[in-house]
């Protein structure tokens, strides 16, 4: 039997998976990060210390591997990681940490975001997107100015999941296309632009391989450390956001998921690059040639815990309340990136909830509206038609909110078994047995359950809909 094992490693922790070829998963496991890792330093700054994303991972492998083992299975044949989107980290020549990684939420490389996207001018027109202070390329340029003293002994700027394969493999050259593209990796010429050279040296950047690809193998090192065989193949792999998108099925021109956790992640397969002068969409490239435009909401399932425990925990009384006669813009901090952009964006409630279970289901439904509005700016950019809405994350734990979502679109709405995106990883990982990553996606994703659209709410949401945009037009900078 082949199996394969999926890394995911995470602002909170890390989930390692075993599967084998036909998706079936067959061990996993789960390690936090430390809470002292993630304090910030100045406000707006994120750091984490790259030693310790090791350290919980190679033991969260062993986990995993030991559970395989207990239940009779032996041998992987092939390991992918996927990691946060953005975050960057120096290492030396033999591929030691310089300092703390900037993470992916780092927003202090504003005056650098800002010089990139003037340098980097027809670049950021042909990929239809601009350089944010998150994104990787800037926080390079930042420790550049600001800690002279690390760039000069920076043999490579690396990606969090290229630090892990370093570590698997002893190689920590390369990294995959969709890491690569918040470092300015040109995805239309498929090369580094010329226009970094003027500040960065290329050399300083890792070779870019496309998901899927075999990246090396686990080295004498590595298998000492994890327990995975010496020689097993390991795979290039991709952001956590990418990662999670594959997990949930989707795979087709018009297919999209929505990933609801904390805040809110659309992504979907395009025939054509999405370009969106305003930044709020950008596109990745997906490995058989076509784009995954999407951009994340500041929105999500983050509105719930002001109102209740977990996911679900409302969900037979709410039941009783839909539709509800409220309007909620379901924002918990300032700030909105996406469907629009405002940093000034606040939430809103227009209505009075009679208890707390109205209240609660006010909110499902306000994250359906912002999710429509997702899909209806794409299709605006030219992403192309919504035939089918694949979800994943803590959101899709709740049938309820799954049905709200479906009348609210009038889309049906389909829930993978498996929404973890470790699993996405996994299924990377088995892409070369399939000949095409499209293929392992259709071979190993089963779908538990489907929503389809109720005509009578159908209706009645479609004008609460029109509201919820007027208000939000009124109310923030749409």
């Amino acid at each position: 039997m082949n199996l394969v094992m999926g890394v995911d490693l995470g602002t909170c922790g890390v989930r390692c998976m075993i599967s084998d070829s036909n998706g079936n998963i067959i061990a996993q496991s789960f390690l936090g990060i430390g809470a002292g890792a993630q304090k910030p330093l100045q406000a707006g700054w994120h750091e984490q210390n790259p030693q310790e994303w090791w350290d919980i991972t190679k033991h969260c492998i062993q986990n995993c591997m030991i559970e395989a083992k207990r239940k009779g299975y032996k041998d992987l044949i092939s390991i992918s990681v996927d990691s946060t989107s953005g975050t960057i980290v120096p290492i030396d020549k033999q591929g030691h940490p310089l300092r703390n990684a900037l993470m992916y939420n780092d927003g202090r490389a504003k005056e650098e975001a800002d010089l990139w996207n003037e340098l980097g001018y027809e670049h950021t027109e042909k990929l239809g997107y601009k350089f944010k202070t998150t994104f990787a390329l800037p926080k390079i340029l930042w420790i550049k100015k600001n800690e002279p003293e690390i760039f000069r002994k920076t043999d490579l700027f690396i990606h969090e999941t290229d630090f892990l394969v370093g570590k698997l493999t002893g190689d920590y050259t390369k990294t995959d296309h969709t890491n690569a593209l918040k470092t300015g990796f040109d995805l239309i010429s498929y090369k580094w632009p010329n226009f970094i050279e003027e500040l960065i040296p290329i050399n300083m950047l890792p070779k870019v391989l496309s998901p899927g690809e075999r990246i090396g193998e686990v080295s004498c090192e590595g298998a000492e450390k994890t327990d995975i065989r010496k020689g097993t193949a390991v795979m290039a792999g991709m952001t956590d956001g990418c990662a999670s998108f594959l997990a949930s099925g989707a795979v087709k021109p018009g297919e999209w998921n929505t990933t609801i956790g904390t805040t809110m992640v659309i992504k979907g397969v395009s025939e054509k690059l999405v370009r969106d002068k305003l930044g709020r969409v950008y596109c990745h490239l997906h490995p058989e040639g076509y784009w995954i435009p999407g951009g994340a909401s500041n929105t999500g399932g983050e509105c719930l815990e002001r109102i209740c425990s977990n996911y679900c925990e409302f969900d037979e009384e709410a039941m009783k309340k839909v539709p509800t006669n409220l309007i909620i813009y379901p924002l918990v901090r300032k700030g909105e990136r996406f469907p629009f952009i405002d940093k000034n964006a606040e939430g809103f409630i227009i209505g009075n909830p009679g208890d707390k279970f109205e209240l609660y289901a006010g909110n499902l439904e306000g994250v359906g509206y912002v999710e429509r509005f997702t899909y209806d700016l794409l299709k605006t950019l030219g992403a192309g038609s919504v035939d089918k809405v694949y979800t994943t994350g803590g959101g899709a734990k709740s049938d309820i909110w799954m049905q709200i979502r479906s009348n609210i679109m009038n889309k049906e709405i389909l829930k993978p078994e498996t929404c973890d995106t470790a699993f996405g990883s996994a299924i990377l990982a088995a892409s070369h047995l399939y000949g095409s990553v499209s293929a392992a996606v259709k071979n190993m994703v089963k779908i538990q359950s489907s929503f389809m659209p109720q005509r009578d709410l159908v209706q009645k949401y479609e004008s609460r809909y029109i509201e919820f945009k007027e208000n939000l037009k009124k109310k923030c900078s749409v």
